[in-house]
């Protein structure tokens, strides 16, 4: 069976994903990241086959990836800058996606930035104003 695995690396904060047959072999808890240091384990789940594209997002949980509140790859620095400004640090991957490291994370950066979930629940960003 093809697991997909996500880790977090050490030294550069990257988030990247590695298909891997468990059947032969454990899943491994360290990784190597490209910038050579170590990257653990976050999450993972079973797959149909190594082609399958993994969306950022699991039964498993957070960190959340998203593509709504994600901005274009080359503003991710700039976005980074002004979460920071804002009082809700958050990082971007490659791809320009928000991650979101818990509901009460997403909740706040949504509030803040002005956005909010119209379909909410009670701890979901919610409008200000209606």
């Amino acid at each position: 069976m093809v697991v997909t695995c996500i880790y977090k690396c050490s030294g550069c904060g990257e988030m990247f994903s590695e298909s891997i047959d468990n059947s032969e072999e454990p899943i491994p808890s360290v990784f190597v990241c490209e910038c050579g240091k170590s990257a653990s384990l976050k999450k993972w789940k079973y797959t149909e086959s190594e082609n399958e594209n993994y969306s950022g997002r699991t039964s498993i949980g957070w960190p959340l990836h998203s593509d709504a509140m994600g901005v274009h790859p080359s503003q991710a620095k700039q976005a980074y800058e002004e979460s920071v400004k804002i009082g809700v640090p958050t990082s971007f991957d490659k791809l320009g996606r928000a991650i979101f490291e818990s509901r009460s994370h997403r909740k706040k950066y949504c509030e803040r930035m002005g956005y909010y979930d119209k379909n909410a629940g009670y701890s979901d960003p919610q409008p200000k104003n209606l």
